[in-house]
């Protein structure tokens, strides 16, 4: 269960970054897209770290569900 809880936060945590990327696109005009666009590729390469820190923990829920079943 802690590998559940920790894949939750993780998820939640990149639903933020994913928030924050959307709300500096909002209100982007000619003058200031580079920097909202500066702003989401940040936001998107720390959803790109979360994904990969969840990663391993995915991987051995999924194991121990697939050796359930079969």
């Amino acid at each position: 269960m802690p590998d559940a809880i920790s894949l939750a936060r993780t998820a939640s945590e990149a639903a933020t970054y994913v928030q924050q990327a959307q709300s500096a696109l909002s209100g982007v005009d000619k003058r200031n897209i580079a920097g909202a666009l500066d702003t989401v590729s940040g936001q998107l390469n720390a959803v790109g770290t979360a994904f990969n820190r969840m990663s391993p923990g995915l991987s051995a829920m999924a194991a121990r569900i697939l050796t359930r079943s079969v």
